[in-house]
């Protein structure tokens, strides 16, 4: 599935971890999958090199087209508010 990521602006776990948090949009297959999740900035790694699921693997959601649209809309009301509208 393709793929598109952005990388928060913060260091979750402060400056000595490698933790970088990012949302991963993908989609393929009619689903269009966001997740969120801790990764190591240098390498995109896990972070995390125990055996099963760990929180920095993700947290996964699948969204319909009804539900892509109200998180765009949702996505835009918040920049507006925190950063102002785009002219």
């Amino acid at each position: 599935m393709p793929k598109e990521t952005v990388y928060g602006d913060q260091l979750p776990f402060g400056e000595d971890n490698p933790g970088r948090s990012q949302v991963e949009v993908s989609w393929g297959g009619g689903v269009v999958q966001v997740v969120t999740k801790c990764v190591h900035g240098a390498t995109g790694d896990r972070l995390s090199d125990g055996e099963g699921i760990h929180y920095t693997d993700g947290f996964y959601v699948d969204l319909n087209r009804k539900g892509i649209n109200e998180l765009i809309r949702n996505l835009r009301k918040a920049r507006d508010r925190a950063y102002g509208r785009d002219e």
